[in-house]
């Protein structure tokens, strides 16, 4: 077979047919070009889920004070007092699936240094919460067993915090007034950015639990209790366990709802659900703007050379078969047939 004369006069057709062979080429172009779009924002948009998803703790369980109603609106609040510090280290010594477990005091609060001021958010917390919920600091260090122990006038701020009160300041060192509470700050957290649910992470800051109980709420009791399963499938059982520990513990009859409230694994999917509509419009649209303007939005994107390689050999496979089935049609033609046709 002589493979250049056949090169030779596939050449010639090609040059022959501008027109066609242009749009063919454009068509394999737009289609490779759609393929490596969709597939680069979708493992953008996954990351970016990933990460969020990865910002909510370390096996998250998630422990607050107050039932849920059927409707969802939770009850008690931030006035219910059974749960306790008992009930947190029940869970810690009880559940063996529970490897971690941090009480939390919160509330919103005006803190204050020098003559500039910031409404934020306090969390009281012990030293556990930092892994739970994975918090790294950038400056400093978090405070420790023995500040929680004496109820330690220190806190540990985030990112937006540390940026309405100080700017370009070291904060370390520092001392903030959390109402009329002198704090002094022993270290600043690296920058989370928002929630799934749009909440700021960064504006938050971070002291000892005993510290905000007797000094700044005035109680003894706890709005949450944060805690770590030993791994990701038993979350859900962990959750459960501590829900039958903590009724056991709060002599509750069967009748009786939930004077607490679980959030359960279920949450976290409804995240990563709304997180892939989100993303399904994206591809939606990208698709489209492939055909209409191109890759001009800006939107983020994650390239895979495994797309590209697959987008490309997708492409070769649909020329060469639609350039081969014609041909093989027409060379089955009787010769009068096809010049006419020609």
């Amino acid at each position: 077979m002589n493979y250049a004369a056949l090169f030779g006069s596939a050449l010639w057709a090609l040059l022959r047919h501008k027109l066609r062979s242009l749009l063919t080429v454009l068509g394999i172009t737009i289609g490779i070009g759609a393929v490596i779009c969709v597939v680069a924002i979708g493992k953008a948009g996954q990351a970016q889920v990933e990460q969020q998803l990865n910002n909510l703790g370390d096996n998250f369980v998630w422990v607050e004070a107050g039932g849920r109603a059927i409707n969802g609106v939770r009850t008690g609040t931030h006035g219910t007092k059974t749960l306790t510090l008992g009930d947190a280290a029940a869970i810690k010594s009880q559940i063996p699936l529970i490897k971690s477990v941090s009480p939390q005091v919160d509330a919103s609060v005006q803190i204050i240094y020098g003559n500039q001021n910031w409404f934020t958010t306090y969390r009281g917390v012990s030293p556990e919460y930092f892994d739970i919920k994975r918090w790294y600091t950038d400056q400093g260090a978090v405070f420790t067993p023995d500040d929680v122990e004496r109820a330690a006038d220190v806190c540990v701020i985030g990112r937006t915090v540390r940026d309405q009160l100080f700017g370009a300041l070291d904060p370390i060192g520092k001392v903030i007034r959390v109402r009329d509470m002198p704090c002094k700050v022993i270290a600043t957290l690296r920058p989370k950015g928002l929630a799934i649910s749009g909440q700021d992470q960064d504006d938050a800051i971070m002291l000892p639990y005993t510290t905000a109980q007797k000094k700044l709420k005035g109680i003894s009791w706890l709005d949450d209790v944060l805690c770590s399963a030993v791994s990701p499938g038993v979350v859900k059982l962990a959750g459960q366990q501590a829900a039958a520990l903590l009724r056991d513990r709060h002599h509750l009859r069967p009748e009786e709802d939930d004077d607490f409230n679980i959030r359960n694994p279920e949450d976290i999917i409804q995240a990563q659900l709304d997180a892939s509509r989100t993303l399904s419009a994206r591809l939606i649209a990208v698709a489209s703007v492939s055909l209409v303007v191109g890759r001009t939005l800006g939107w983020p994107m994650q390239m895979s050379p495994e797309a590209v390689l697959v987008a490309a050999l997708f492409s070769i496979a649909v020329g060469v078969f639609f350039g081969y089935y014609p041909a093989r049609k027409a060379s089955l033609l009787d010769p009068i047939e096809a010049l006419r046709y020609e």
